[in-house]
């Protein structure tokens, strides 16, 4: 579960950046 959580931040991240 941690890695998935871990994961799904990144994503997170990367979309935040991509709506910049």
């Amino acid at each position: 579960r941690e890695l998935s959580l871990i994961g799904f931040s990144v994503v997170d991240e990367l979309e935040a950046l991509l709506a910049a």
